[in-house]
């Protein structure tokens, strides 16, 4: 069998360096094997190579070529790399830096701190650390693993691997860097786990362990999903490894949410089941939380407007007319909140408001802005989670949900709410609501907020000062009632993303029809005191 050789070529292709095993299982040095003589025998070298792991000389620079089968060991310095090397590549030295290129194997032996340099780095196959080694990732760089981490040593700074958690694939590692994912029910798909080490996350004035994933799943609603979350000791940050849980964050870190999670010190890792979506995860100890007690509202509600047949529309969102920030900072909400998102998850219908009170005609004690899906689950900016609250504790409230063109609705009674409350669902009964006929009977015992209230006044008045009638024909140009506009109005009553005043499907008759259908003079207001 031939020994694998690893070839070295200048920039002409001519071969310079072969170096593998002589023909008794000895490793020899650098072998030079000249190219064509020039004119008048002059040898011209086009670049140096310097790689000798049994010598005096320990670096290697190349300014040619690299094709490599076997093993390059460098014990110093490695530099003019090309862009990605086949084989195995091991620095055995101590305290080495490691150009940033696309590794096939990469093995980091020897001792001391590996540091990569800044660029595009990768290992297609598998990157090993051995014991006494650490290895530092350059901050503004994160290395793509394509195969296995093997870690004996220490790894500080970003990696990430991207997994299909689709079919079959059920579970999976991610290569051995710290995080294991298993799914039932909706797949995730294809998935990225980026790991950080080394770097603490903060919330509430407090620091998390210097450890944290950030979760990418191509479907990251609806799912029924298991996180096993490893740390290493070096990680805690000073902090009571028996009473770790993990936090999530939503919003890039700027709030965290408690998620709790089974604690094992000995295996040196956290288990949280019944996940329903991904996004940053890290964990900090009791006496370290990083956010108060969050509470979460779990709510159940119809909009009239996109209704129809057991589900609401999603037109506005197929558009891409729901705007990306929460929308209501404007007259008469004035809510500051900055609940905001790149894009806006599948299923979600529109944006809505809730506000939380200890008594019926009270202050708001709490206010958060979130989604309504299709099915009527009200959920936070993520697409899936209850809407939580972080600022206020566990008890009993009275839930009041706004939206921007329905009347709004409160709960009949206070509700107890806790970080896992359960589902309080609207569409089952009038009763459901505060006041009398305080919802839109849908059909089939289904119900629903009214739809028309376009001013955002509290009231549907089809004519006179103030109705509501009247801005849906100024919409359209104030004349010509056959004429349309589309996009994210309140004048859109029925939602379908086309404010229309007359003909089939126009926003006008809903306001008609909810304040009795004949005479245009009633009305009809909110219950919500």
């Amino acid at each position: 069998m031939n020994d694998p050789m690893v070839h070295i070529k200048d920039r002409r292709g001519f071969p310079m360096v072969t170096q593998g095993k002589s023909p008794h299982g000895r490793r020899h040095g650098p072998i030079y094997e000249s190219p064509p003589v020039l004119a008048r025998g002059m040898l011209v070298l086009l670049f140096i190579v310097s790689m000798i792991a049994h010598s005096s000389a320990q670096n290697l620079i190349n300014s040619g070529t690299i094709n490599n089968t076997g093993t390059i060991r460098v014990k110093g310095e490695a530099s003019g790399l090309p862009s990605a090397i086949d084989g195995i590549f091991e620095y055995f030295g101590a305290s080495q830096n490691v150009p940033a290129v696309q590794y096939k194997n990469l093995v980091l032996s020897g001792s001391g701190t590996k540091s990569t340099e800044t660029g595009d780095f990768g290992v297609t196959t598998d990157l090993s650390i051995a014991s006494l080694v650490t290895l530092s990732i350059e901050s503004s760089s994160t290395i793509t693993l394509g195969g296995t981490l093997s870690e004996q040593g220490k790894l500080t700074g970003a990696i990430k691997k991207t997994v299909d958690l689709s079919g079959s694939t059920t579970s999976s590692d991610f290569g051995g860097i710290g995080a294991t994912i298993s799914w039932s029910g909706t797949e995730p798909g294809s998935t990225s786990v980026m790991r950080s080490s080394g770097t603490a996350l903060t919330g509430n004035g407090n620091q998390s362990i210097k450890r944290y994933y950030d979760i990418v799943p191509t479907t990251n609603s609806g799912l029924n999903a298991t996180l096993v979350f490893e740390y290493s000791d070096d990680e805690l940050n000073s902090q009571n490894a028996s009473t770790l849980e993990l936090w999530r964050s939503i919003d890039g870190g700027v709030t965290w949410i408690r998620q709790g999670g089974a604690v094992d010190t000995a295996a040196k890792t956290i288990t949280k089941d019944g996940i329903t979506s991904f996004s940053l995860w890290t964990a900090a100890d009791a006496d370290h939380p990083l956010g108060t007690s969050a509470i979460v509202v779990n709510a159940k509600i119809f909009l009239q407007g996109p209704y129809s047949n057991g589900s609401m529309s999603t037109a506005l969102n197929g558009g891409g007319y729901i705007p990306l920030d929460q929308p209501y900072n404007t007259s008469p909400w004035n809510y500051a909140g900055t609940e905001s998102v790149t894009s806006v998850p599948a299923g979600v219908v529109d944006w809505m408001l809730v506000d939380l009170r200890s008594t019926s005609d009270g202050p708001v004690v709490a206010r958060r802005a979130g989604f309504v899906k299709s099915d009527g689950l009200v959920v936070d900016i993520d697409g899936s989670s209850p809407l939580a609250f972080s600022d206020v504790s566990g008890g009993d409230y009275y839930i009041v949900i706004r939206h921007r063109n329905h009347l709004a609705i409160m709960s009949a009674n206070v509700v107890t709410l806790s970080s896992s409350s359960e589902l309080y669902d609207f569409t089952t009964s009038q009763s459901k609501a505060f006041g009398t006929e305080p919802m839109a009977d849908l059909g089939g015992g289904v119900f629903g907020m009214w739809a028309g209230d376009v001013n955002a006044n509290g009231t549907l008045k089809f004519s006179g000062s103030g109705n509501d009638r009247a801005l849906i024909l100024t919409r359209i140009g104030g004349t010509d009632i056959t004429l349309t506009v589309s996009g994210y109005y309140a004048e859109d009553v029925n939602m379908n993303g086309i404010v229309k005043y007359s003909g089939a499907e126009n926003d006008r008759a809903v306001i008609l029809t909810n304040i009795g259908g004949t005479d245009i003079t009633l009305t009809r207001a909110t219950q919500v005191p």
